[in-house]
């Protein structure tokens, strides 16, 4: 059974609020690579979709969660976490809702920030620590009435956090070289870095003559 597969498999029979502990839990891991002058919106968010799991929430909530969506910036060069926890905040909203996406959006919610830990840290090490995190679920057999706070979770690092990637400026000067050019060389630079043991490199905002940042 696929990563993917298993993730589904174990998510569709555990009530909503239980999805939505899971999927804040896999998005908790990864605040570290948020952006410093993003931190506070994703933090929001976050923070309104661990209360639908944790506690009964009013008719206040639908608007406050809707805005915390709303609030997160989302474009094709941010990481994944600003993606995820958009989605879950929205899944979130759709359970408290009960609409008739509530269903679909809790599993992907949780899929999709599973991917993310795994894409950042690992599959190995992520197979183990989300799995874990749905048989502390299972092994509570919680109900739909039930309500999911963090701690039932645990350490968050039980083998110690793992090192992120760092990131450094470089300093690009063209010259006559086409971007197709500097997009082959960088990607070279990525290749080399996967030969030597890396992960690959991450290029963010090349432009001519301006700062690019690499996530190595």
């Amino acid at each position: 059974m696929s990563f993917k597969e298993e993730l589904e498999h174990r998510l569709i029979p555990l009530p909503l609020r239980a999805r939505v502990a899971f999927s804040v839990r896999c998005a908790m891991r990864l605040e570290p690579m948020v952006p410093e002058d993003e931190r506070e919106t994703i933090s929001e968010a976050l923070w309104c979709a661990r209360e639908f799991a944790e506690k009964e929430v009013d008719e206040d909530f639908r608007q406050q969660i809707a805005n915390a969506v709303k609030a997160i910036e989302l474009d094709s060069d941010q990481p994944s976490i600003q993606f995820d926890v958009a989605y879950i905040a929205s899944a979130a909203h759709s359970a408290h809702t009960n609409n008739d996406g509530a269903e679909f959006d809790t599993v992907n919610a949780g899929i999709n920030a599973a991917f993310s830990v795994a894409n950042t840290i690992g599959i190995q090490r992520a197979r183990s620590l989300v799995f874990a995190d749905l048989a502390t679920l299972e092994a509570a057999h919680l109900s739909d009435d039930d309500y999911v706070p963090q701690s039932i979770f645990g350490v968050m690092w039980p083998d110690g956090e793992p090192e992120w990637p760092a990131e450094l400026d470089i300093l690009i000067d063209p010259g006559d070289s086409s971007p197709a050019l500097i997009a082959k060389i960088l990607l070279s630079l990525s290749d080399l870095h996967e030969a030597e043991g890396g992960s690959g490199l991450s290029f963010d905002g090349i432009e001519e003559f301006e700062i690019a940042k690499v996530l190595t």
